[in-house]
């Protein structure tokens, strides 16, 4: 079997004190394998909860037998504002 490719996202309720997490894995044609998803009590930022979402991921992988290489996909936006026509980042 080739490498499958796992996409990974997170969402933040700050009206309800919740984030999500959620990890959906793909085969080499971009058909459907096996996907999670988890909601967690606390008010986060985004990109914390990202991070959360990569190792909650990162452990259920461990679990999936049968595989041993994962392409890994994310998006976590660095900008966090603006001063002055400059643009601050932060890394994750």
């Amino acid at each position: 079997p080739g490498t499958l490719k796992c996409n990974i996202d997170a969402a933040c309720y700050v009206n309800s004190n919740q984030f999500s997490i959620g990890a959906c894995i793909r085969d080499a044609d971009g058909g459907f394998v096996k996907a999670f998803t988890q909601t967690f009590e606390g008010q986060l930022e985004i990109r914390e909860a990202k991070a959360i979402a990569m190792m909650e991921t990162l452990k259920w992988l461990q679990q999936y037998s049968g595989v041993q290489r994962f392409q890994i996909e994310t998006f976590v936006q660095g900008i966090t504002g603006k001063t002055k026509n400059n643009l601050e980042f932060e890394l994750l």
